[in-house]
C-alpha cells in the first residue's frame, strides 16, 4: 500500500520518480516555447465561467497562479467542457499555457478567443492531439481580444475535464506598437457564433488572417449568402468568405439554438452487459430519430436500477429521459453471474487487527459481537495477508516479528491459508521509500545480504516450529523503485539491478532454506501500480535476465491511482503470458463512504479523488469495484489469475490505531466495516462462488451461463440441478452447470471437433489438429486450418513437415509459412514450429509465418539473439482483433485495415527484447486513390490504451506492404494520416518529410492548419524529434545541464541526449535549451546520434569536404557535416555554400531527421 496520507503534497516529491519508472517521453510538439518577453499572465485573478463544476473545484481555481494545490473540474466525466475567462478590457495576445490536471494523458482542446463574446476564433486547435505533456504553451498572436475559452473535447483513459491553471499571455492592447505583417497570407482562422431559429446569423465584417512569419491582421470579408433554410431549425451550418488577396477562403461555424418544428419519433437501440453485483455503464447519449429521417446524440438521464435489479441474473430494462421530448429511450442490460476458478484467493490483509482489538475495537455481524477471522470465514474469505516490519517502533510494536508470529498461529488455527509480507523495514516500505531497518543502517553491501538471508530464514524456522508456516511469502513490499536503499535502489544509479535481485536472492533462499526438501510455499515479488504494463515489463525483464527464483507475480491495483481496469486487464494478461508466472491483486479497496470517522484527513475524501474510477462511494459501490477486480482476475489466461486481497477491509476508527503512533486512520472509509465496526453488506462479495466449490450464487440459470472472455473448456457438462439455458455458450473457467448440457443456441461447451478434411496428392495432415499441409514451393509451406471455439487455428508442424520445406530451400533463403482457412472464417493463428532440423542444417533461414494482409520475419542467425543453441520450438501467434480507436486523422484509413496482437515465445519464454533486424513486421496496404504513401503510419497499442508511435516505417509499393521493425509485440494496427498543411509552398522540397513525420508523431503543426516551415528551431526542439525519431533511451540516473530544469518539458530528453554524448552542452555546464540552432549544431548533434542508432560507421575523411564556405565550418562539426552529406542526409544552398551558422528551419529539420529515420 502506498502511504500517500497527503496525497496531493506528496504527488510532487514522487512525480519524477514515476516519471521515470513508467517510461513516459512523449512525443514532441512545436511551440512549446517561453511567452513573448515582457508580457503578463493576464487572466490571473480573473473572473472565470464554466459549463460545470464540482463544488470546491470552481473555474476560478484554472486562474488563481496554484499549479499544484487547486485546480478546476467539470462535474461530469462526458465531453465537451469549456472553461472560459473575462480579461474585463481588451490585450494584444501572444499565447496562452494551459496545465492539465490529467498528466500523463492525452488532453484534447481547443482555444477560441472573442472580442464581444458573440463571435468567437480560434487560435489554437489541438483537437485531434496525441501529445501527453502536462504542460503545453500555445503560441499565437492576436489584437483586442477581452475573453478566451478553452474547450475540452476529450481525454483517454476515463479521465474527467480539469485544469490546473490556465495562463494567458498578452500586453494592454495598443500599448506596443504594431508593426504591419509581412510575407503571404497562410492561413485564416475559422470563427463560430450562434443565432435563433429563423434569425440570420450576424456575421463579423472581419476575420483574422495569419502570414507566413505568423503575424496576424483583421482583413475584410465577404460572405456567401445564406439560404434561410439553414437556420429554420437547430443544429449547425458553415458559411464560406471571401478575403480580398487571397483565395485562403474564411469559414463561420453557425449553430442555430431553440426549439424544433420536426418531432423525434425515437432512438436508436442500446443493449449492455454486466456481471452481479456490478452496476450496467449506461452511455450519457443517445440517437435521437427524427420524422424526417435524420439523427442527433442527444444527453440522456437514465432512471435509477437498483442494487436488487443488478444482483440477480437476468435481463432488465431501464427508461431514460431526453429534455424536449416525452419518448422515453430504453436500455437492455444482461446480468450474469461471476464463478471463479478452483482454488481462487479471496483475500484480506488484517496486518492492523492486533492493535485495534488491544486498543478496545470490536466487531459486529448482523450485531452479535464476533472474532473478526470468523466473520471473514463466514463471508467467504479464505486467505490472510500480514505484514512484517523489523523494528517497528513508530507503530507502538505492532507488526514486529513476536506479534506477526502469534497472529500467524492464530489465522491458521482458524483454518487459513497466509500470505507473509517481508517489508525489510521498521516501518512503511513503498515505491516512495525502502529505508533499511535501523538495525542494518551501516551495513556494507555484503553484511545487508547476510542480514536478509538471516532475518527471513529465522523468522521462517519460528513459524514454521510453531506450525503457524506461511503458504505463500512476498519478498519485499511494492518494490518498483527497489529495496533497502540506497543500496538496492531500482534506478538513479549504473546497473541498479545487479543490486537489487542479490539481495532478493537472499530472501528467497532464506524461505527456500527453511522449508528444506517440502518446497511448497510459493515466493511473490510484488509491485504497486498494477495498470502500467511499461513498469512491470522493465522491472520483471530485469529479473528474468538474472534467473530469479520466484512463483506469483503480485499487483497493487486502485482504481483511483492505478489507472483503468482495462489497462489492469492488459497488464495481467500480458505479464502472466510473459513470464509464465501467476498473477494476484495484491492490494486494492474502495471507500463506502467519503465521511470521516475520527477527524484525521482521509486518503479518499472528496469525489474529484474518484473521478474516472467507475464506481461511487457507497457499499454497493465498494462491493462492486471489489467484484470487477474478480472479474478481470478469471479473464487472464490459462487460469493464471489466481486471487486478491482487499487491504486492510477491518481497519475502523479506534482511538490510538493510526497510520502511526500520534496520528489518526486515513483508511476507515474503505474498510468492510461501519464506523462501529458493524459489518458491510460489501463484505459478501467474497461468497462469489468458486467452481467446484458452491456459493451462495446459482450459475448456468440465467441468459448466459458465464462471463468470461471464452468458452467455457471442461471435459463434462456440469453438476448443478438445472441445466444451462444461455443462448451462448458457457464463457467462464468451468463448463455450464446443468446435469444436461444446456440448451442454448450454441453448442455449449463442445471443445475444437476434428474437422472433416479433404487431403489433396502432395499434401500431409497434421494430426494435432487435423490441419492440410502442402508444400507448394521451394522453401513454402501452404496450411489449411479449421478455427477452434475461439476463431484461431492452433497448429504444431511436424519435423516432417518442415524437412521437406528445407529440403528445396537454398542457403540463406526464407522459410515461408502460409496459413489458410480450411473453411469459414479464421481470426487468426498460433504456429507451433520445431527448431531442430533448421539448427542441424545450418541453413538459417529467415522464418516468416504469413497470416491474412500480415507477416511476421524472424531471423535464425544465433547473433540475432532470438534462438538459441539448443532450442527446440518457435510459438509465434498472429492474431486479428478489433481495429483499435485511433486518432481521428488516421481513423478514416484505420477501419479499413485490421489490427494483429503479435506474441513470439521460444520454448515456452516470450521473446520481447529484439536486437536490430532480428524481427520485421509487414502489413499489407493498398494506396487509394490520392493516397500518399509518406502518410501511412503504424501504431503499437499500449497496456492503458494509448497509442505508441511507429517511428521507422517503410512502404513497398511493389509489393503493396507497410515494412517495420518492432522493438516489442503487442497490438500493431495501421492508419492513414489526413495530414496536410496550407502554408508548405514556400518548402515544398520539404513536404513529403514535414507530412511523414506528422503522420508519425514527431512533429505537429502551430495549429489551424500551419506549420511555419520557415520558423526556426530551439536546441532543446531538435534534440526532442531526433531521440524521438530515433527511440534513443540511456539508463536511469541523476545529471543535467545547469539550464535545464527538471520541470521542463523537454528535460527528460536532454537528460537523456547528455547521458548518450548525443549533445555535450557549453564549457559553462549549460545547455543553451531556447538557444536557435546552427546548422552546423544540427549536423553536429545527428551525426552523433546516428552514430550511436549504429547506422553510420563513424569513418569520415573531412578532407573531402566539398562547400564553398567549408572554412566556416567549427572543428567539432566538421567530421558530422562530410558525413551526413556524403550519405546525402544534408545539402547545401544552391550557391554552394554551407551556412554552418545559419539558423535551422523547421522545414530543414523535418527533412534532416526523415532522411535520419530512413538510413
Amino acid at each position: 500500500m502506498i502511504k500517500l496520507f497527503r496525497r496531493k503534497q506528496t504527488l510532487k516529491k514522487s512525480f519524477v520518480l514515476f516519471m521515470i519508472l513508467t517510461f513516459l517521453i512523449s512525443p514532441f510538439t512545436f511551440g512549446q516555447s517561453a511567452q513573448a518577453a515582457g508580457d503578463e499572465n493576464i487572466a490571473l485573478g480573473k473572473p472565470a465561467i464554466s459549463d460545470s463544476e464540482l463544488a470546491g473545484y470552481e473555474a476560478g481555481n484554472a486562474v488563481d497562479s496554484d499549479e499544484w494545490n487547486t485546480h478546476w473540474t467539470a462535474n461530469d466525466g462526458s465531453f465537451p467542457h469549456w472553461l472560459e475567462v473575462d480579461l474585463q478590457g481588451a490585450y494584444d495576445l501572444s499565447g496562452a499555457t494551459v496545465i492539465w490536471n490529467a498528466w500523463s494523458y492525452i488532453n484534447q482542446y481547443t482555444i477560441e478567443v472573442s472580442r464581444d463574446h458573440k463571435v468567437w476564433t480560434t487560435v489554437v486547435d489541438k483537437s485531434q492531439s496525441s501529445s501527453v505533456e502536462q504542460t503545453q504553451y500555445n503560441a499565437f498572436k492576436l489584437r483586442n481580444v477581452s475573453y478566451v475559452r478553452v474547450n475540452l473535447t476529450g481525454i483517454n483513459g476515463g479521465k474527467w475535464a480539469a485544469i490546473n491553471d490556465l495562463k494567458v499571455w498578452g500586453v494592454p492592447a495598443d500599448s506596443a506598437p504594431h508593426e504591419p505583417a509581412q510575407g503571404e497570407i497562410q492561413t485564416v482562422l475559422p470563427v463560430r457564433l450562434d443565432t435563433e431559429i429563423g434569425q440570420a446569423p450576424e456575421l463579423p465584417s472581419v476575420v483574422t488572417v495569419v502570414y507566413s512569419n505568423s503575424d496576424t491582421e483583421d482583413a475584410q470579408v465577404a460572405w456567401d449568402v445564406i439560404p434561410p433554410a439553414e437556420y429554420s431549425r437547430p443544429g449547425t451550418f458553415t458559411v464560406s468568405g471571401s478575403i480580398s488577396g487571397t483565395v485562403q477562403k474564411a469559414v463561420a461555424k453557425v449553430t442555430v439554438v431553440g426549439d424544433s418544428s420536426t418531432p423525434i419519433v425515437g432512438f436508436e437501440s442500446i443493449n449492455v452487459s454486466t456481471i452481479t453485483d456490478v452496476p450496467a455503464l449506461l452511455p450519457s447519449a443517445v440517437t435521437a430519430i427524427y420524422e424526417d429521417g435524420s439523427s442527433k446524440q442527444l444527453p440522456v438521464t437514465w432512471d435509477d436500477l437498483t442494487e436488487a435489479e443488478y444482483a440477480v441474473e437476468g435481463t432488465y430494462s431501464v427508461m431514460g429521459k431526453v429534455a424536449g421530448t416525452d419518448l422515453q429511450p430504453t436500455a437492455g442490460i444482461q446480468v450474469t453471474p461471476l464463478v471463479l476458478q478452483s482454488g481462487f484467493i479471496k483475500g484480506a490483509d488484517i496486518s492492523t487487527l492486533e492493535a485495534i482489538e488491544d486498543a478496545g475495537g470490536k466487531y459486529y455481524d448482523n450485531g452479535v459481537e464476533k472474532d473478526l477471522l470468523d466473520i471473514l470465514k463466514s463471508r467467504g474469505v479464505n486467505y490472510i495477508r500480514l505484514r512484517l516490519w523489523n523494528d517497528p517502533q513508530e507503530a507502538g510494536g505492532y507488526n514486529d516479528r513476536e506479534h506477526v508470529v502469534e497472529m500467524a498461529r492464530r489465522v491458521k488455527a482458524k483454518g487459513f491459508k497466509l500470505l507473509l509480507d517481508f517489508h525489510y523495514s521498521d516501518f512503511w516500505a513503498d515505491p516512495g521509500k525502502q529505508n533499511k531497518p535501523g538495525a542494518w543502517a551501516n551495513y556494507s553491501y555484503d553484511e545487508l545480504k547476510q542480514a536478509v538471508y538471516v532475518y527471513t530464514k529465522d523468522v521462517m524456522d519460528e513459524l514454521k516450529e510453531k506450525g503457524a508456516s506461511p503458504d505463500m511469502v512476498q519478498i519485499g513490499n511494492e518494490i518498483n523503485g527497489g529495496l533497502l536503499w540506497p543500496d538496492g535502489k531500482s534506478y538513479d544509479q549504473e546497473n541498479a539491478f545487479e543490486k537489487v535481485v542479490p539481495l532478493l536472492v537472499s530472501g528467497v533462499k532464506g524461505v527456500r532454506d527453511s522449508q528444506g526438501a517440502d518446497q511448497d510455499i510459493k515466493i511473490m515479488i510484488y509491485l504497486a501500480e498494477g495498470g502500467k504494463n511499461d513498469m512491470f515489463r522493465w522491472f520483471f525483464d530485469e529479473l528474468t535476465k538474472r534467473n530469479l527464483d520466484y512463483d506469483v507475480i503480485g499487483a497493487s491495483f486502485y482504481p483511483y491511482w492505478s489507472g483503468t481496469m482495462d489497462s489492469l486487464q492488459f497488464n495481467l494478461d500480458d505479464i502472466s503470458k510473459r513470464y509464465g508466472k501467476e498473477v494476484i491483486v495484491t492490494e486494492t479497496a474502495y471507500p463506502y463512504t467519503l465521511e470521516d470517522g475520527d477527524n484525521f484527513e482521509n486518503n479518499i475524501a472528496r469525489q474529484d479523488q474518484l473521478d474516472g474510477s467507475g464506481f461511487p462511494a457507497t457499499v454497493a459501490g465498494q462491493m462492486a469495484e471489489v467484484k470487477t477486480i474478480m472479474n478481470v482476475l478469471s479473464k487472464v489466461p490459462d487460469g493464471k489469475g489466481t486471487g486478491l486481497f482487499y487491504w486492510e477491509p477491518a481497519w475502523i476508527p479506534v482511538q490510538g490505531v493510526g497510520w502511526k503512533v500520534g496520528e489518526g486512520n486515513a483508511w476507515e472509509n474503505q474498510a468492510m466495516f461501519d464506523f462501529s465496526g458493524n459489518a458491510l453488506s460489501s463484505l459478501n462479495v467474497f461468497k462469489t462462488p468458486v467452481a467446484g466449490e458452491g456459493g451462495e450464487e446459482e450459475p448456468g440459470t440465467g441468459g448466459n451461463p458465464g462471463t468470461g472472455g471464452e468458452p467455457g473448456t471442461g471435459g463434462n457438462p456440469g453438476t448443478g440441478g438445472e441445466p444451462g439455458t444461455g443462448g451462448n455458450p458457457g464463457t467462464g473457467g468451468e463448463p455450464g452447470t446443468g446435469e444436461n448440457p444446456g440448451t442454448g443456441e450454441e453448442p455449449g461447451t463442445v471443445v475444437n471437433p476434428d474437422p472433416v478434411v479433404t487431403v489433396r496428392d502432395s499434401s500431409v495432415v497434421n494430426s494435432a489438429n487435423k490441419a492440410v499441409v502442402e508444400h507448394t514451393a521451394a522453401g513454402q509451406l501452404q496450411v489449411k486450418a479449421q478455427a477452434g471455439i475461439s476463431g484461431t487455428a492452433d497448429i504444431t508442424l511436424s519435423i516432417e513437415d518442415i524437412n521437406k520445406a528445407l529440403s528445396t530451400l537454398p542457403a540463406d533463403e526464407k522459410l515461408i509459412i502460409s496459413v489458410l482457412p480450411s473453411t469459414g472464417e479464421l481470426k487468426g493463428a498460433v504456429v507451433h514450429l520445431p527448431l531442430s532440423s533448421i539448427l542441424e542444417q545450418g541453413k538459417h533461414p529467415q522464418i516468416v509465418i504469413v497470416y491474412g494482409a500480415a507477416s511476421v520475419t524472424v531471423s535464425t542467425e544465433a547473433s540475432a539473439g532470438i534462438i538459441k543453441t539448443g532450442a527446440k520450438e518457435l510459438t509465434l501467434s498472429l492474431v486479428q482483433v478489433a481495429t483499435p480507436t485511433l486518432p481521428s486523422p488516421l481513423a478514416t484509413g484505420a477501419k479499413d485495415y485490421p489490427a494483429y496482437n503479435i506474441h513470439l515465445s521460444v520454448d515456452g519464454t516470450s521473446i520481447d527484447v529484439f536486437k536490430k533486424g532480428a524481427i520485421s513486421v509487414a502489413f499489407h496496404y493498398k494506396l487509394k486513390l490520392g493516397e500518399q504513401s509518406q502518410r501511412i503510419a503504424v501504431y503499437s497499442i499500449l497496456a492503458d490504451g494509448k497509442l505508441e508511435v511507429i517511428k521507422a516505417v517503410r512502404y513497398n509499393p511493389t509489393a503493396e506492404q507497410i515494412v517495420f521493425n518492432p522493438s516489442h509485440f503487442s497490438i500493431y494496427a495501421a492508419g492513414y494520416a489526413e495530414v496536410g498543411y496550407t502554408d508548405l509552398k514556400a518548402a515544398d522540397w520539404a513536404t513529403s518529410a514535414i507530412e511523414s513525420l506528422t503522420a508519425k508523431g514527431i512533429v505537429q503543426g502551430i495549429g489551424n492548419g500551419i506549420f511555419n516551415p520557415q520558423g526556426e528551431v530551439t536546441r532543446a526542439e531538435f534534440v526532442s524529434m531526433l531521440l524521438s525519431a530515433l527511440e534513443l533511451k540511456a539508463e536511469r540516473g541523476a545529471g543535467s545541464f545547469k539550464d535545464v530544469n527538471l520541470d521542463a518539458w523537454y528535460s527528460s530528453t536532454v537528460i537523456t541526449a547528455g547521458k548518450l554524448g548525443v549533445v555535450q552542452g557549453h564549457a559553462d555546464g549549460t545547455f543553451g535549451p531556447n538557444d536557435k540552432l546552427s546548422r552546423e549544431e544540427m549536423a553536429a548533434i545527428s551525426y552523433r546520434a546516428l552514430k550511436l542508432a549504429e547506422k553510420v560507421n563513424g569513418q569520415t575523411d573531412v578532407n573531402v569536404i566539398s562547400f564553398k564556405d567549408k572554412d566556416l565550418i567549427s572543428l567539432y562539426a566538421s567530421e558530422g557535416i562530410t558525413a551526413l552529406a556524403q550519405a546525402g542526409i544534408i545539402n547545401g544552398f544552391e550557391d554552394g555554400n554551407f551556412r554552418p551558422q545559419a539558423h535551422t528551419t523547421r522545414a530543414e529539420a523535418a527533412y534532416i531527421i526523415l532522411n535520419l529515420l530512413q538510413q
